[in-house]
This record gives structure tokens, sequence and C-alpha cells, in this order.
């Protein structure tokens, strides 16, 4: 696990040096340096997740304690986070009370068939509270993620309103119409006086 994140850590300096050699100024190198920042993160955080797949798989003698035994090994799985996609490869077991189970997700905190952090779902709640859902999907993912997805995330979260204001009540309510006859509720028209 160390000579791997050495590894990472070594091009992540490697190509931020480049990028400070080259001369460019602060508003040039901004938007390179979290870019670089970002890939190093995903990079570090596919490398553990191996690292915590790997470590399950070789505990042969814990495993079949709990009742797991390996029924597939390098499924893949893509995870969108607040980095970026991470991507990485685990296992598949079996129990032996029945079911299966990738041991290195539950481990992780990942649900099943979850394609979203939970860390990004809420950003994008709370994104979404301030600017449409497409424009909050661009804003932190770069429009990977589609403005339904951040519907559905908004509608699964359970906010809770913070600020809860008065009902105005209006005593008298005029309306006018300038046509000489008006729809009703029952679709009848009717002569304006």
């Amino acid at each position: 696990m160390t000579k791997i994140i050495t590894e990472i850590a070594e091009i992540f300096i490697k190509n931020i040096c480049k990028e400070l050699s080259e001369g460019k100024t602060f508003a040039q190198i901004e938007s390179v340096m979290l870019k670089e920042a970002k890939e190093c993160a995903v990079k570090l955080t596919e490398a553990y997740i191996s690292y915590i797949d790997a470590q399950i798989l070789s505990d042969k003698s814990g495993r079949r304690e709990a009742g797991y035994s390996v029924e597939r090994r390098n499924d893949k799985r893509q995870l969108y986070t607040q980095l970026g996609e991470v991507t990485y490869s685990r296992t598949y077991y079996k129990k032996a009370a029945g079911g299966y189970e990738y041991l290195a997700d539950t481990f992780m905190g990942v649900e099943s068939r979850e394609r979203i952090s939970e860390g990004l779902s809420l950003s994008l709640i709370n994104a979404a509270k301030d600017m449409p859902y497409e424009k909050a999907s661009n804003h932190l993912t770069g429009g990977e993620i589609s403005r339904q997805t951040v519907m559905s995330r908004v509608r699964w979260s359970e906010a809770i309103a913070t600020e809860l204001r008065e009902k105005r009540c209006v005593p008298e309510l005029h309306i006018d119409a300038d046509e000489a006859h008006v729809t009703l509720c029952s679709g009848k028209k009717a002569k304006c006086r």
C-alpha cells in the first residue's frame, strides 16, 4: 500500500512541478492545480478500496468463521464522488446463511446499486436549493450527473425547513377583467357588467 501511495504522490508532484516551471500566472494555474489534486485524490481512494478488498480476501480464516466464501473476483464499480469518478474492482462473496455481498462495499459504507456518494448527494441537494437542478449538476460534476438524478436526490432527502414563513392573509381581493366575457370554473361564460 505504501508503495502505491508513494507512486501516486510522485506522479502528482511531477505534474505540479511541470505546471509551476512554465511561468504561468495564478489565474492560469489555479484550475490545473485543482484538477491535479482531485485526480490524485481519486487515485488514492481507488488504491485504498483495492487495499481493503485485498485484506478481506487474504483473511481466509476470518471469512470462513463469518461464513463467507468467494463467488467471483474483479467486479467493476463506478461511484461518482466530490473528487470525481472513482472506479475500482471488488470481490463478490457468498454467505453461508444465504445471499451474496460485496464486503469491500459494506466496509466502505457504499450501498448496493448506488452510483453517487453520500457527500456528493448532500452537495447536490444544497446546490439545488439555490439553483436549477441542471445548473447544480453542471456546477458540481460538470454535467456527469443528470438533472433527473439531482431531483430524485432532493426528493429522497429528509430536509427539514429551517424557516417557517407566516402565510399572508389578504382581506379583500379585486379582480379586473378587460374582456366582455369571463370563463367561470364550470366552463360556462358570463357577461361582465
